[in-house]
């Protein structure tokens, strides 16, 4: 297994990354579970883009956040997350397969949920990652 430290002169897969911090999958969806209750008005209800917005508001750009909680729903027309939709991707990020998680960040660049994504979304994106 390679030394994350000195990786920068090697090569590191993803799956090696992701091993190098290991997380207790029981732990962590009992933590997205509070999270959740935190940021929901109850259970059925779900999570408001606002109050995800919030959430994610010191450390992540609106229009970031936006994107991330749009990408996360099934169906776009809706206007709370719910706790399927909020809990699954979330934990597919953290132990998800590289392809699965490609799929997710994938749905974050495409702005119009057709199926492709070009460089003007890329562009755009990378352009409030950077602020």
């Amino acid at each position: 297994m390679h030394n994350v430290k000195n990786c920068l002169d090697e090569e590191i897969s993803f799956d090696e990354l992701r091993k190098t911090n290991d997380l207790d999958k029981d732990s962590f969806a009992l933590y997205l579970e509070e999270i959740y209750k935190q940021l929901s008005e109850s259970k059925s209800k779900g999570i408001s883009l606002t109050r995800f917005s919030d959430f994610l508001s010191s450390s992540c750009p609106v229009f970031v956040a936006e994107k991330f909680f749009y990408s996360l729903m099934k169906k776009q027309k809706k206007k709370q997350l719910s706790y399927e939709e909020f809990i699954t991707p979330i934990q597919t990020l953290r132990f998800g397969t590289y392809e699965e998680v490609l799929r997710i960040i994938f749905n974050i660049y495409d702005f119009d949920q057709d199926g492709f994504i070009n460089t003007k979304n890329v562009k755009q994106l990378i352009s409030f990652l950077l602020l």
